[in-house]
């Protein structure tokens, strides 16, 4: 950026305007990627997982919590991950929620 144009906008010479921003939420394929202890299988399953846990009625998540939700269920059934009380507690309503 030009060191006057700073300058101008510091001195507030000039007011830039924003005219709109639009908030638009990613999609679960633009989060997602392949992790390395994952197989081809074991990611797509993820991926069905994570797309039950935005589709849970009466429950709203967005999809970066669900991509992460589905990925620390993973990490704990294949890799036998343990989390902290309370994560665990968390992980094991949102399972009761998918069951139902």
């Amino acid at each position: 950026m030009d060191l006057k144009l700073i300058k101008k906008i510091k001195d507030k010479k000039i007011n830039p305007k924003i005219a709109s921003v639009v908030d638009v939420e990613p999609t679960i394929e633009d989060i997602m990627c392949r992790e390395t202890w994952e197989t081809l299988v074991e990611f797509q399953s993820r991926k069905i997982l994570t797309s039950k846990l935005v589709s849970i009625p009466d429950y709203v998540i967005n999809n970066m919590s669900a991509v992460v939700i589905a990925s620390m269920m993973m990490k704990k059934a294949k890799l036998g991950l343990e989390y902290d009380e309370n994560v665990e507690k968390s992980i094991t309503y949102i399972i009761s929620l998918l069951s139902r």
